[in-house]
């Protein structure tokens, strides 16, 4: 497996990394509830509405954005913008 290839779901649960990735994920996530509680409520209406649009837009996106047809991530480099695109968008949802 490279090293490209390794992701948080493909590493062993077993290995301390693992436990790290999870514990920073918890801590980033804990900070910025304690950053956003700190914002004034007009400020945190806008930046939780904004947030929300973006997550939504990748979905969006996924679903009509054009996939690339016969296309192997493992053997071929996408030709242009479109298709790398394409090919992420895939490959996330």
């Amino acid at each position: 497996m490279k090293p490209s290839d390794v992701t948080f779901w493909s590493m062993d649960p077993t290995q301390p990394a693992h436990w790290y990735y999870s514990v920073g994920a918890i801590l980033v996530g804990v900070a910025l509830i304690f950053l956003l509680m700190q914002a004034p409520t007009q400020a945190r209406r806008y930046i939780t509405s904004t947030l929300t649009f973006l997550a939504g837009g990748v979905f969006v996106l996924a679903a009509y954005w054009p996939r690339p047809i016969n296309f192997d991530a493992k053997t071929q480099l996408p030709l242009n913008t479109v298709e790398s695109v394409g090919a992420y968008l895939a490959d996330a949802t």
